[in-house]
């Protein structure tokens, strides 16, 4: 369950992962919970 990223360090694994996120991946974090916005207000 490991998803390693070139970018990924020791300081990005203790804000959980809050550091230096990559476009792509905000992306997909904002997108899912616009995902779960959509679903639990239908």
């Amino acid at each position: 369950m490991k998803k390693e990223t070139k970018k990924k360090t020791s300081s990005d694994e203790v804000n959980g992962k809050k550091g230096n996120v990559t476009r792509k991946e905000l992306a997909v974090a904002i997108n899912k919970e616009l995902d779960k916005y959509i679903i639990d207000n239908k």
